[in-house]
């Protein structure tokens, strides 16, 4: 058979491995043109080329190999819009993920940033916010309990639903009753204006 690729070459033309082309061949995605039936040594056809490069394009925007395989199937023009379509949204949803968590990010850097910028040089901060609405446990946490502590954090979370950890964030907040610093007041050397 002339232009005939054996499997390396083949993997090595299109920058794959071995493993993958054996693999595709027992899954039926792609098959070689000839199995030498004395050596077992699998070759594959010039045109077979044009065939992997579509299933690496196809797998490098999602498809998994079921719909690769499907897509190879009496192929047609309609059925290749419908599928590439599906993609496209897909690709969307996840494009709308990504920018979230990109916003998210954003937002944790600059409070990150506001917080250390505004707050360096000051021990205590009194702040005015506008109204707005909040969150809270229904039971008190200690400070020093450490571990249920973390569990009232992470009821938070889940409360609120955020993608990622809202610890390090502006989004957690205290009551302090004004008798804490009352008794801080009088037990430090340095008294609380």
């Amino acid at each position: 058979m002339q232009n005939k690729l054996s499997i390396g070459e083949m993997a090595k033309l299109r920058s794959v491995t071995v493993d993958t082309l054996r693999h595709y061949d027992k899954i039926g995605l792609l098959k070689p043109f000839h199995i030498d039936p004395e050596t077992g040594y699998r070759y594959y056809s010039i045109s077979q080329y044009e065939v992997l490069g579509t299933i690496k394009e196809l797998r490098s925007i999602g498809f998994s190999l079921e719909e690769i395989k499907q897509f190879l199937t009496d192929r047609n023009v309609k059925k290749s819009v419908q599928s590439l379509q599906k993609s496209m949204a897909n690709i969307q949803e996840e494009i709308k993920k990504l920018q979230g968590i990109h916003n998210i990010l954003m937002t944790r850097l600059y409070n990150i940033e506001h917080f250390t910028n505004s707050y360096s040089n000051s021990d205590i901060v009194i702040k005015q916010f506008e109204e707005r609405e909040y969150i809270q446990l229904d039971r008190s946490v200690a400070w020093t309990d450490t571990e249920n502590l973390y569990f009232g954090y992470l009821e938070l979370e889940n409360k609120i639903g955020g993608i990622i950890p809202a610890l390090a964030s502006n989004k957690f907040g205290d009551f302090i009753k004004k008798e804490y610093f009352d008794e801080i007041r009088q037990s430090s050397d340095f008294p609380l204006t």
